[in-house]
C-alpha cells in the first residue's frame, strides 16, 4: 500500500503543525472480545446531522476509525460531543464521545469516550 501526504507547516506565534494525520480508533467485539468487522461507522454533531465514516486503515487494524483530522472543521473553540453509530443488519450502537482539536489547530484528540464497544 503505497500513501501520499501532503505536508504543510503552518506559523502562527508558536504553532508549527506536524505533518501526522491523526486518527482516533474504537475497537468493538463480541462477548469473546473477538473483532466485529464489516460494521458501518457514522459520526453524528449535535444537530443531528451524520456523517460517513470510511477509512482503508480498518482494513488492516482490529477496529474502527470514528474520527480523524479530516473532521478538524466540525470542532469549535471548546471540545464537541458526537454520536458514534456502528451498525449492520443485526447491530446497531450508538456511543457519546467527545472531541477537541489543539490549540494550533492541527490535530484532533479524543477528550472522552470508550476505547472498546462489547457486543452482547
Amino acid at each position: 500500500m503505497f500513501l501520499l501526504i501532503s505536508c504543510e507547516n503552518y506559523f502562527d506565534g508558536s504553532c508549527i503543525c506536524t505533518c501526522e494525520f491523526v486518527t482516533i480508533n474504537v475497537s468493538i467485539v463480541d462477548n469473546n472480545n473477538q473483532p466485529i468487522k464489516g460494521l458501518n461507522i457514522e459520526l453524528v454533531d449535535k444537530d443531528g446531522t451524520a456523517y460517513k465514516v470510511e477509512d482503508e486503515l480498518n482494513n488492516f487494524i482490529n477496529g474502527y476509525v470514528i474520527f480523524n483530522d479530516g473532521f478538524i472543521n466540525l470542532l469549535g473553540k471548546t471540545p464537541e460531543i458526537f454520536f458514534v453509530k456502528a451498525y449492520n443488519d443485526s447491530i446497531n450502537i450508538i456511543e457519546p464521545y467527545s472531541f477537541a482539536k489543539d490549540n494550533c489547530n492541527c490535530h484532533v484528540y479524543k477528550v472522552w469516550g470508550k476505547d472498546t464497544l462489547k457486543i452482547n
